[in-house]
């Protein structure tokens, strides 16, 4: 009893996991669907009833104020934000090349990221032609064997076959949660003050990219989590070095690389703390040889098993991803690379969401930024206060990004911020995302392609250097950064109900 007590402690992810396959039950009942659907507000009303009379229950009549049960409070409302969101959105409503079903009373099946699943779903079995051949189909099958699976379970026991499918989404639910609890175990490896980590958990919990993520149902939140799961067991393998850590980076690198390959750009921060463990450790360089050995064996046999087998049965690159019409809107190559790398000018500041303008919309990191945000979102005839709240909390975010990224530059350079091995974790993990994410974004000149999903573990480095920076900072600084966090939470939050509301509109 005491060890399942333990297991479901409120700093735990099995409340998580359970959460998960409540909301699961309600997306495949008819009648809760139907309810929701009909009347949101009311729905929503109800959730956030519920949620304030925990926090009262907990905080005043059992008066548990303890760090550990805010911070679970805290996550939990992140948690029913995004399951709302889940509940009250359709499953095929993003833009991401989603595809669509033909349906289980065919034999057939559709493109993107819907017919993928579908494939494996009828055929059970990795497809057996040129991927290039169908649109959607050249990434790695991760992601789409789990929700394959869970399509399948689903069908079980829900008739609809509608319904079905909008359980895809407590896949990419459970992701989005998973990886906000497992930065939470990164940053609580740096020894912050509970205060700050409480503050870096309600930013994460409320960031509407969170919440766009746990709706989207493509392969990008799954590649999220089993890369901040490789980079959190990094930093304790660091401290260990046991087997047994080395062996989880293994296979979360390997799975991810399984899921989409370009989280092999992970590996680069990886492979630097190797190096200096190799080198600090070298007297006992069979041992650290034949953890490296067991890390090669077990992520380049999941990780590269899928690129090398469509190498050698279809002759296709290791490196293909889909080509776009070079004549389409979204082709921007004719800006100048300074205009496109640069410091963005105040008219590309001057809106909050994407208006895909070819004569403004070219400079990489503000479309970084307003993806981080709202993704490919443009709201059709909303209010006005709604994009006013937007564009508040934009312009919080250019600030909050510029004062962590400078706090970034000096837990980096600064000498007494922490160990060599974890400075160069974070600098070189971190150039490596930026790096590659620039070369992408100039190779393939689309608006599509400025895109944060494409390195959804980047805030993660400037957040460990601020909660770095939070143990000795100045304390005045460290109150007016706390007042632009919270700031960003209470938009960040009314932004989130907004898209519960608008939750109809395909982003």
């Amino acid at each position: 009893m005491d060890e399942i007590r333990k297991k479901f402690d409120v700093d735990s992810w099995h409340l998580l996991f359970v959460a998960c396959i409540l909301v699961w039950m309600f997306s495949c009942s008819g009648r809760c669907s139907a309810f929701i659907t009909a009347r949101k507000s009311e729905f929503v009303l109800f959730v956030i009833g519920c949620y304030i009379l925990l926090c009262f229950y907990i905080l005043i009549v059992r008066e548990k104020r303890d760090s550990k049960t805010i911070l679970f409070l805290v996550l939990t409302g992140g948690f029913l934000l995004r399951a709302c969101y889940v509940l009250a959105t359709p499953y095929n409503i993003t833009k991401h090349d989603i595809g669509s079903f033909m349906g289980f009373h065919t034999g057939e099946w559709g493109t993107g990221h819907l017919g993928y699943i579908e494939y494996l779903c009828k055929n059970r079995r990795f497809i057996d032609f040129d991927a290039r051949e169908r649109w959607g189909f050249y990434h790695p099958p991760g992601f789409y064997i789990v929700e394959s699976v869970i399509l399948q379970i689903t069908r079980l026991f829900c008739s609809d076959e509608i319904l079905s499918y909008e359980s895809l989404q407590i896949t990419t639910l459970f992701f989005s949660s998973l990886t906000i609890w497992t930065v939470c175990r990164i940053l609580k490896e740096f020894s912050i003050s509970d205060r700050w980590l409480i503050l870096l958990a309600a930013f994460l919990s409320v960031h509407p990219f969170f919440s766009i993520m746990a709706v989207t149902v493509t392969n990008d939140c799954m590649t999220m989590y089993l890369m901040s799961l490789a980079l959190w067991y990094t930093i304790r393998w660091h401290k260990s070095s046991h087997v047994k850590d080395i062996a989880v980076i293994a296979l979360a690198l390997g799975l991810a690389m399984f899921t989409k390959l370009n989280a092999v750009i992970a590996a680069f921060g990886i492979g630097i703390v190797f190096l200096c463990v190799f080198w600090k450790k070298r007297g006992e360089y069979r041992r650290i040889l034949g953890q490296f050995f067991l890390f090669l064996l077990i992520c380049s046999s999941i990780g590269l098993f899928y690129p090398v087998r469509n190498r050698i049965k279809f002759d296709m690159p290791f490196t293909y991803i889909q080509s776009v019409d070079p004549g389409g809107s979204d082709f921007s190559s004719e800006v100048s690379v300074v205009s496109r790398v640069g410091v963005p000018n105040l008219r590309q500041m001057s809106y909050a969401f994407p208006s895909f303008d070819r004569e403004i919309e070219w400079n990489i990191w503000i479309q970084l930024l307003r993806t981080s945000l709202f993704d490919e979102l443009m709201p059709d005839g909303g209010d006005s206060l709604f994009e006013w709240y937007a564009m508040a909390l934009f312009q919080i975010s250019i600030l909050l990004a510029v004062v962590m990224n400078v706090l970034f530059a000096w837990c980096v350079f600064n000498k007494d911020t922490m160990c060599m091995e974890m400075k160069l974790l974070l600098l070189v993990g971190y150039a490596a995302m930026l790096l590659g994410y620039t070369k992408f974004c100039m190779d393939e000149s689309f608006f599509c392609t400025m895109n944060y999903r494409y390195i959804p573990i980047s805030m993660f480095f400037p957040c460990i250097a601020t909660a770095v920076w939070s143990r000795n900072g100045s304390i005045v600084f460290r109150n007016i950064l706390s007042c632009l966090f919270l700031t960003f939470i209470l938009l960040a939050a009314i932004i989130n109900l907004y898209f519960i509301a608008w939750s109809g509109t395909p982003l």
